[in-house]
């Protein structure tokens, strides 16, 4: 935890700087709803293009995120087919568009970026060959910052927990090898409460509502900027008035609300308004939507391109797919959100059904700028045709791997876990199981 505050990120107001957030687990079918349900937060998006139809390649990060960072070379299908470790191949995903952008000139500053180097010491080397890069932690960073601006007493969920964990620590440890799958049980005596799981959403969270003091706009280059951010995967319940986790009061002044406190009165009258799924969606548009605005009262919005995307969905019904028992997947594990503002570009928020997937965000992020851009590690387009994207669409409905299988080379992925769609993820019909 940091005790002052500085900022992180450069922006320049005369060079091009690309945004590119990785909003891990954002549920694409609720963003639909969140801008149906709230023009004003939609109109915050001036000059985006939504895809709806968007697909991700499986339904958890690990699997998920290197074809966000690395194309369509770095989808499970294809990670398959090549030689080198996973360790490799994920930290060549990582640094793709970082080597590109870095031999055109730009500076270059990633925040917690997922898995780097496959959690092996330090993680920090595989950026040893670009550099002008900055990486930054910033995760947990300014949770103390956040909690006294905000006048919020923290509850100390990591010493009551190692408290209670010591105990359940011991029972395990007595009794006999044979019976401690009984006692541990999946873990059960280290499932959430709702004071640990309102500090993982704000260690998360208090990034987001400090990006206006994180940021400047003293950059003398052009910048790109690799965001990670996981409120959205560590979802709670919000006070629907802007989804923040606050309640206002009447003499100005606001006070903290914990999970359990938001009752009745602060959900809204959404649908979905009993969903934290939905509230979080929502407070990461809201959030955004106020740094976007940050950038327009600085002269920093034409002159940058944002690309919001995630590395997979959430398996909660939005009532927005079609569900097939032939094909035992919920859908929206698989929607990622996709959202796109070019350079220049104005007018209310667009919603374009082209069949996408999330492995097109290194081509959409160096589009206008990096021409016929190459895969520096394979050689390979990073632009794959609309025409041609099913061909790349195989999706992995496997369990999450140990991250000690950094040496191996392929996922462990059975045959009978590949599925592929084809042209529209809403229609069931398109979904299928791949025949290898």
């Amino acid at each position: 935890n940091k005790t002052a505050i500085e900022p992180i990120y450069h922006f320049s107001k005369d060079n091009k700087n690309v945004l590119v957030i990785m909003q891990d687990a954002c549920l694409s079918s609720f963003v639909t709803q969140a801008f149906n349900e709230n023009e004003k937060l939609a109109l915050g998006y001036d000059g985006f293009t939504f895809y709806p139809n968007t697909v991700s390649m499986c339904y958890y990060t690990q699997l998920g995120v290197p074809a966000v960072f690395g194309g369509y070379d770095y989808t499970p299908f294809e990670i398959n087919k090549r030689a080198q470790t996973l360790q490799q191949k994920h930290n060549e995903a990582l640094l793709t568009m970082p080597t590109l952008f870095s031999k055109e000139g730009f500076d270059i500053t990633v925040s917690d970026l997922p898995y780097e180097n496959y959690g092996e010491e330090p993680v920090s080397s595989i950026y040893n060959d670009i550099p002008n890069i900055s990486r930054q932690i910033v995760k947990r960073t300014y949770n103390n910052i956040w909690y006294n601006k905000n006048g919020i007493k923290p509850y100390p969920v990591l010493s009551n927990l190692l408290k209670r964990n010591f105990a359940y620590l011991g029972l395990f440890k007595i009794v006999p090898n044979v019976l401690r799958p009984i006692v541990f049980h999946r873990g059960y005596w280290m499932v959430d409460n709702s004071k640990m799981e309102d500090k993982a959403f704000n260690d998360s969270y208090s990034h987001l509502d400090l990006m206006k003091e994180l940021t400047d706009f003293n950059s003398n280059n052009p910048n790109l900027f690799l965001i990670d951010n996981e409120t959205t995967h560590e979802e709670r319940l919000l006070n629907s008035v802007d989804y923040s986790p606050f309640k206002y009061n009447e003499d100005g002044t606001k006070t903290y609300l914990s999970a359990d406190e938001v009752t009745d009165e602060f959900r809204g009258t959404s649908e979905f308004k009993d969903s934290s799924c939905f509230h979080t969606v929502n407070s990461i548009l809201n959030r955004w939507k106020e740094f976007f605005d940050y950038l327009k009262e600085n002269d920093c919005y034409d002159n940058t391109k944002i690309i919001i995307v995630s590395d997979h969905g959430r398996g909660v019904d939005s009532k927005q797919f079609e569900q097939n028992s032939e094909i035992p997947i919920t859908i929206e594990s698989f929607a990622a959100t996709l959202l796109v503002k070019d350079f220049n570009s104005h007018g209310k928020v667009k919603f374009n059904y082209d069949f996408m997937t999330n492995a097109d965000t290194p081509s959409l992020a160096s589009e206008g700028i990096i021409e016929n851009a190459k895969n520096p590690f394979t050689g390979n387009d990073l632009k794959v045709p609309l025409e041609k994207k099913s061909d790349f669409v195989r999706i992995a409905n496997a369990p999450m791997e140990n991250m000690r299988s950094k040496y191996n080379t392929k996922y462990k992925v059975k045959d009978s876990q590949w599925y592929t769609v084809h042209d529209n993820i809403f229609k069931v019909e398109n979904w299928s199981k791949l025949n290898k």
